[in-house]
């Protein structure tokens, strides 16, 4: 039945988008749960995802791609958008609240400062510096230059006698497991 869309859902009308959503949307929900894991915001990408068929489905070509492919794609990058998003917001909490430290990561640090601080971000907290800990001591070191003292790649490179094209290779690396890390450390 999807494949009748295809030649024809340039020309969509709100009958036709309305069985095509009603087709696709427990599948597509389904899809985008098991990459989010929180139902509520998967509804909301759900949604977002068939806002932005309809408003994109001029630029969509049948020859190219099948409409499920289409709609998929669109629901992988709201996917990989959402989530860049929630670990951007993270780590940019985390610098804002505490720079990258060796802690104990059985202890959240100075409970006091953290009273206003909801159970989330505790969590996150905790989660970071964990990810922080995991890495080995070189990324951390080139971190704590980078961001703890707002050195260059240039004047990192020559402190710790690397090139630079590692500076930034690590730095690159290291942030990318730590918005894993958030995401996924349980």
């Amino acid at each position: 039945m999807v494949n009748n869309y295809e030649n024809e859902f340039k020309e969509v009308t709100s009958i036709d988008f309305n069985n095509f959503y009603s087709k696709n949307k427990n599948k597509l929900l389904f899809y985008i749960n098991n990459k989010i894991k929180d139902i509520d915001i998967s509804k909301d990408i759900m949604q977002d995802v068939f806002i932005n068929v309809a408003e994109n489905i001029k630029n969509f070509n049948s020859s190219k791609s099948s409409i499920t492919t289409f709609l998929y794609n669109i629901a992988r990058n709201k996917v990989c958008d959402y989530k860049t998003i929630k670990s951007r917001e993270m780590i940019d909490y985390y610098s804002d609240v505490n720079s990258f430290d060796d802690v104990s990561t059985n202890s959240l640090y100075d409970f006091n400062r953290m009273n206003d601080i909801d159970d989330e971000k505790r969590i996150v907290d905790m989660k970071l510096k964990k990810s922080f800990n995991s890495l080995n001591k070189k990324s951390r070191e080139i971190l704590k230059l980078r961001y703890d003292y707002n050195m260059k790649y240039d004047e990192i490179a020559n402190k710790m006698e690397i090139p630079k094209h590692t500076v930034k290779n690590r730095i690159h690396m290291s942030i990318k497991k730590m918005r894993n890390d958030i995401l996924y450390i349980t």
